[in-house]
């Protein structure tokens, strides 16, 4: 099957996200390969035609999709892990250290109130991702320091004093 794939030309398609379109360039064949049952897409997926090093490389096991349908579904998948890993290492789900019942259901509660807050700014602005909604909360919140600490430079007329405040 791999030398199939290096023969087969590759086509252009352009996959749009929530905030862009990205053109690949892909070659798809579909094969066996031992130790699976059945047959297989095997789809290798480039940024450019001509740079080998950007290759990426997807098996998926319903061959009647199509390339990009396939990359699409890769694409949702890959919003779902970065959504896991922001819920499991930023949220803090992964690692507490936390003794009794009552402080463990106490944690859970607040991570699954942050959770809810984060879903639903998520639906009701049309995000992709939980992680979206994550950097741009952040980038509000950055805003929103800079600004009440320019604003008591301004009213305070000391950068010290501010400083001291903030600090």
């Amino acid at each position: 099957m791999s030398r199939k794939l290096k023969e087969k030309s590759f086509r252009r398609i352009s996959l749009k996200s929530a905030d862009r379109s990205t053109t690949y360039w892909v070659s798809h064949q579909k094969g066996k390969i031992k130790g699976i049952p059945g047959e297989v897409s095997a789809i290798i997926s480039r940024r450019s035609l001509r740079d080998r090093r950007s290759n990426a490389f997807f098996l998926c096991t319903d061959t009647r999709l199509s390339a990009k349908e396939a990359m699409m579904l890769f694409g949702k998948q890959w919003d779902i892990e970065v959504d896991y890993l922001y819920t499991k290492d930023r949220l803090g789900l992964e690692d507490f250290r936390v003794r009794s019942l009552e402080a463990i259901r106490r944690y859970f509660l607040l991570a699954f109130f942050i959770f809810t807050y984060l879903r639903w700014r998520q639906v009701t602005e049309g995000w992709a991702s939980i992680s979206g909604v994550i950097c741009i909360h952040r980038k509000e919140q950055y805003e929103q320091a800079l600004t009440a600490f320019g604003n008591m430079v301004l009213k305070t007329g000391s950068l010290q004093k501010t400083l001291c405040k903030f600090l």
